[in-house]
Parts: C-alpha cells; sequence; structure tokens
C-alpha cells in the first residue's frame, strides 16, 4: 500500500534493465520515437526537460535526410505534407554504449526493434563511429537495415550478449585486471558494476581493454557463432567458416 512503500528506501526500490521509449505523430504526418535506456548511468540527465540534452561525457552520431514538401498553394487545405529521408540520432554514453535514440521521419518503424538497439556496445554496430566520421554512413535508418544488423534485431540477442557478459565477467584473467586497474580509484565500500563504471576514465577502458587475453576474444567468437548457427533459419545474411569449402 502507499504507507509501505513510502517506507521503503531508495536502496530497495527495483531496478529496471529495459529502455524507456515514446512514439507519437507529429504534424504533416511525420513519425517521432525516442528512447532512452533507464539505467542510471545510461539515463542521465532524467528530468523531461532535459531528456533530449547530451548527458556529462555523451557523443552524438547524427544524420538527417529527412526533406519534407509540404503543399503548394491552392492544394487541398486537408492534404498532408510528403517527403522522404529520416532523420535519427543515436546518443553514445562515456563507455561506448548507445545511451538513447531519436527518430523523425515518413517512415513507421518497430518501436521493439529500437528497444533492442539502446544499451548496446558500438562494437556490435559494424565499425559505425569511424565511418559516420568519414562520411561513408548519410542514412543511419538505411545503415541498419542492412543484412549485417539482422542478429541485432532478433529476439535471443539480448540474452546471449547478456549471458556472454556475465561469463567473461566471472573469468579469473578478466577479475585479475579489473581488481588490478581499480585500486587506484576511490569507489564505494561494497562496488558493483553500476557504481564502478562511472569512476573509469575513458582512456582507462581503453587501456583494459589492450589487456584483455585472447581467451576473451575468443570467448565471444565462440559464442556469437553458436548463436548465428542455432538460428540461420531467421539470419540467411551471414557466412560461417563452415561454408567457405561449399
Amino acid at each position: 500500500d502507499a504507507g509501505r512503500l513510502a517506507r521503503i528506501g531508495s536502496d530497495e526500490l527495483p531496478q529496471f534493465g529495459l529502455p524507456v521509449g515514446r512514439c507519437g505523430l507529429l504534424p504533416g504526418n511525420l513519425h517521432y520515437y525516442h528512447i532512452r535506456g533507464c539505467k542510471p548511468d545510461l539515463n542521465a540527465p532524467v528530468s523531461r526537460e532535459l531528456e533530449h540534452q547530451r548527458a556529462d561525457g555523451e557523443e552524438e552520431i547524427t544524420t538527417d535526410t529527412l526533406k519534407v514538401q509540404l503543399p503548394g498553394h491552392g492544394h487541398k487545405s486537408d492534404r498532408q505534407a510528403e517527403g522522404e529521408g529520416h532523420f535519427c540520432r543515436a546518443a553514445v554514453d562515456k563507455l561506448g554504449r548507445i545511451a538513447s535514440l531519436t527518430y523523425i521521419g515518413f517512415e513507421e518503424l518497430e518501436m521493439p526493434s529500437l528497444w533492442s538497439l539502446v544499451g548496446l556496445s558500438l562494437a556490435y554496430f559494424n565499425n559505425l563511429k569511424a565511418r559516420h566520421a568519414t562520411g561513408d554512413i548519410p542514412d543511419l535508418v538505411d545503415f541498419l537495415s542492412e543484412g549485417w544488423a539482422t542478429a541485432l534485431f532478433h529476439d535471443g540477442f539480448a540474452d546471449m550478449w547478456q549471458r556472454l557478459k556475465a561469463e567473461i565477467a566471472q573469468m579469473p584473467e578478466i577479475q585479475a585486471i579489473l581488481s588490478k586497474a581499480l585500486a587506484p580509484f576511490a569507489l564505494p565500500a561494497e562496488p558493483t558494476v553500476e557504481t564502478v563504471r562511472p569512476h573509469l576514465p575513458p582512456a582507462t577502458l581503453n587501456e583494459l581493454r589492450s589487456q584483455f587475453p585472447a581467451s576473451c576474444s575468443r570467448a565471444v567468437e565462440d559464442s556469437l557463432l553458436a548463436y548465428l548457427r542455432r538460428h540461420t533459419n531467421h539470419m540467411k545474411d551471414y557466412f560461417l567458416q563452415e561454408q567457405w569449402s561449399q
């Protein structure tokens, strides 16, 4: 009841993991979507007035091919605007993960598909950041609609990478690297993944990645290949190693 909820401390409240999404139809028949991760380190700032502003350390990857043609003089007043293309902005947090996605365009999208991208590391996105910087990706929506991205939208992909993260975190060699790297930082008395991440500078994160052993990379590769093999009926665009000799 309300009295019991009032007595519950903030540390006892449940932690939600799914992104929060909003969608609507704007004047001119334009579809609008905004999805942001609800975890604390993916969700700052959280107020409604500031939700579209950058959080500390965030970067943006934006493409805008939206072309709107308004009804000209003499057209019927009830005629909708016409056009093509999309405006799409991906906010990337300081840990290199997709913190939010914003879309405006004439094309109606699937909200669950956008949900599945928020929280993923940029490492999953086919060298997106570097290719966007050189102008190779004029339209983010078209880029994510290509065959290479099919796995990202599959129902089981989120479970696979969550399970993989947990397995890698339990590797003794990974734990030894993290313990040594975290020693110089003033961390909470009982640090957790969510409380530790904001204390690590980007340079430290990059250095840590370079120290990970080959067994970590092999675990990622093996898990990904096993996942693709299990779902070849849905993901036919991937060319697997055993198909080379065929």
